[in-house]
């Protein structure tokens, strides 16, 4: 062998054991430079019983440069983000904590990262997952963990915490770290309580709990086995929903009645005692607080799209509700085909469900102001005709399916008015508020039930004086507010109070498919009508013939007991004549009268009678005295009042831009 071939074979072997030295100290000081990845989902080093989860792979197409996101052009350029960051709320979180100077500090930071690396880079990337359990009220109190896939920087990291003295020159703090049985504990420095932090191939775990940190490496020794991964409700609700859509999205599990104690919400939600009656009879339908586990899928591809499914406790739940979840749902097409092609393509919402009728009227009248339901239950008594409120709603009951579908479109129909025999027009009196034209359609049970639902509107317009009927001819003393015709030969009954809001009538129609209609505008008859049976080849298109309804409809659940369809953009108009009305009505609702009355009472008495108290004074005086703080009362209140209204009013217009971002929205419960 010639000196260069012995030289090149020394260089060789030398070069030979200084990489297999190099590997062996790298591999024993830091980490296996070729170890495998983690095969499967974070999930899979997750307990099965945690009480919240969410994960999202490929974190890094959400960020333009972290930490700025990708989507904040688009985001900026929305009226609802220009309403937030101009709203007193942000306002006041900016001030608390100088966002602005936040995200340059942050993004100072980044940029002094080693060799341009970015946070992404060295954690969660491609894959990130936050899950825990709560820990009775207050979110603070969460045992928590956050898992991410990591490169090489990654692992670099978790690797210099064997290095305390590297950890701290590298920082600039004081830590103190501790290792047990591959879990290392973070002290000192700027944390205020101890972190605590394992690998387990190419996923890095760090918490504030050691004994849920280590359920990661203790499940991959068990092939996880008990992780949430190979949990049947999360393969059922979020990977098969996955598979389905043809998406990823962000992965979500919560425990939906432990969240709201944590956050410190108490009682029922929505809440049933609501002096607002959609608050108060949604609460009746559903009580978030009931839900156990909720799992799903939420995306935001071509706008926001929520696929969540979960169950109730039986423990929970009010007899009313478990009756309404037994009712046996429908699918799809039956409500593409019965309902949803009633529904004009404009319509502001649709909603259709299945459920026992005469339990669902009950909630309706629990949910309506005490005062109202205690009026409206004295005039069915008075009447003679029925007992109480509830003989009259098991009547019903017999008389209607388990089912109703609610249309709801912008009023664009004008003053409803009615014409006497000389062709003079009267218009409906009516309150002036802003009103959306409804419709409830409920589905009839045979010739027998439309006798008896006759009999209930005869019942009622017999006796106009008791439900507040009123002719719209105040010149015709036979007039009185009931009106029995036919329309396009469906027999109508119309009813005219001033006290129905915004249109001061209502109408009811038995069509010939056995359908009841009700409806606050006379003329959206003829709109359902001609949505039902002619459709968008006619120029009447229907609901169900929109492509943005049929596609969410498809990605949605097979089957439901519930659909809701809301489009925020058409609801706007009207939403925001309502707020103004209800700024007016509720700009005083929060003062305490009883209060203001004592306190201006001693006002005056101090100012006018040295301070003596009201027993001590005439008759006369006492006048005097209660006339005064009649008149600063009614001054303040107006003055407060006044102010109040502009706040209120922007508060809801804000809420209405927020909600107008979205394109639209589509509920269902199963």
């Amino acid at each position: 062998m010639n000196r260069k071939k012995r030289i090149l074979k020394i260089v060789g072997i030398s070069l030979l054991a200084i990489l297999f030295l190099g590997y062996f100290a790298f591999s024993t000081f830091l980490f296996k430079p070729f170890e495998s990845a983690w095969p499967h989902s974070l999930a899979g080093l997750i307990p099965r019983q945690v009480d919240f989860f969410l994960s999202k792979e490929n974190l890094e197409d959400d960020f333009k440069g972290f930490p700025r996101l990708a989507a904040m052009d688009s985001i900026s350029r929305l009226n609802a983000w220009d309403t937030w960051i101009n709203s007193p709320q942000y306002k006041e979180l900016d001030a608390k904590n100088d966002l602005d100077g936040l995200l340059a500090n942050i993004e100072t930071q980044v940029s002094q990262l080693p060799m341009g690396l970015e946070p992404l880079d060295i954690f969660g990337g491609q894959e990130i997952a936050v899950s825990g359990y709560f820990n009775g009220k207050g979110v603070e109190n969460s045992r928590w963990t956050l898992s991410g896939r990591v490169g090489w920087a990654g692992k670099m990291a978790v690797a210099a915490l064997r290095y305390p003295s590297m950890l701290q020159k590298a920082t600039g703090q004081a830590y103190s770290v501790q290792s047990d049985d591959g879990v290392y504990s973070v002290t000192g420095g700027t944390l205020k309580a101890p972190i605590y932090v394992t690998r387990v191939q190419d996923v890095v775990i760090l918490g504030n709990d050691r004994a849920l940190v280590a359920k990661g490496p203790e499940l991959r020794d068990l092939g996880g086995t008990d992780s949430l991964a190979i949990s049947a409700p999360y393969n059922d609700q979020i990977k098969k929903v996955e598979s389905r859509v043809g998406a990823k999205g962000v992965e979500v599990k919560l425990d939906v009645g432990k969240a709201f104690a944590a956050f410190g919400v108490d009682g029922p939600w929505p809440d049933t005692r609501s002096p607002m009656f959609s608050q108060a009879f949604m609460g009746r339908l559903i009580q978030a607080p009931s839900c156990q586990d909720v799992l799903g899928l939420v995306r935001f591809q071509n706008g926001l799209r929520v696929d969540l499914s979960g169950a109730f406790s039986s423990e929970s739940v009010t007899p009313f509700q478990s009756r309404l979840y037994r009712v046996n749902g429908f699918d799809r097409s039956k409500m593409l085909r019965d309902a949803a092609r009633m529904a004009p393509a404009d319509c502001v919402l649709f909603a259709y469900m299945h459920g026992p009728v005469t339990d669902l009227l009950r909630q309706v009248f629990d949910s309506v102001e005490p005062a109202m339901r205690a009026n409206f239950e004295d005039a069915i008594k008075s009447t003679g005709h029925y007992k109480n409120l509830d003989e009259l709603l098991e009547v019903l009951g017999l008389s209607l399916r388990n089912r109703l579908a609610l249309i709801v479109r912008e009023n664009d129909y004008g003053p409803v008015v009615a014409k006497n025999a000389a062709g003079q027009e009267f218009p409906a009196e009516t309150d002036g508020q802003p009103v959306f034209a409804i419709t409830l359609v409920t589905w009839t049970d045979g010739e027998a039930s439309h006798a008896r639902l006759d009999d209930i509107r005869d019942m009622i317009g017999r006796n106009p004086e008791k439900f507040g009927l009123q002719g719209y001819d105040p010149a015709n003393p036979n007039e009185t507010g009931y009106y029995v015709f036919d329309s396009d030969g469906f027999p109508t009954r119309e009813f005219w109070s001033p006290f129905i809001p915004g249109t001061g009538m209502m109408a009811t129609m038995i069509t010939d498919q056995g359908h009841f209609w009700i409806t606050n505008h006379e003329q959206m008859f003829s709109t359902i009508r001609q949505t039902y049976y002619q459709g968008e080849s006619r120029g009447y298109p229907r609901l169900s013939e929109l492509p943005e309804f049929r596609i969410q409809v498809e990605n949605a659940l097979d089957t439901a007991n519930l659909v809701v369809w809301f489009n925020p953009k058409k609801a706007a108009p009207t939403l925001r004549k309502m707020a103004k009305q209800w700024a007016r009505d509720n700009a005083g609702s929060n003062i305490d009268w009883r209060q203001e009355r004592k306190r201006t009472e001693r006002e005056v008495l101090k100012e006018s009678f040295n301070g003596r108290s009201i027993g001590s004074l005439s008759p006369g005086d006492v006048d005097a005295v209660q006339a005064e703080v009649d008149a600063r009362l009614t001054a303040w209140g107006d003055q407060l009042i006044a102010d109040n209204v502009p706040l209120l009013i922007a508060d809801k217009e804000r809420e209405i831009t927020y909600m107008e971002s979205l394109e639209n929205v589509l509920f269902m419960l199963r």
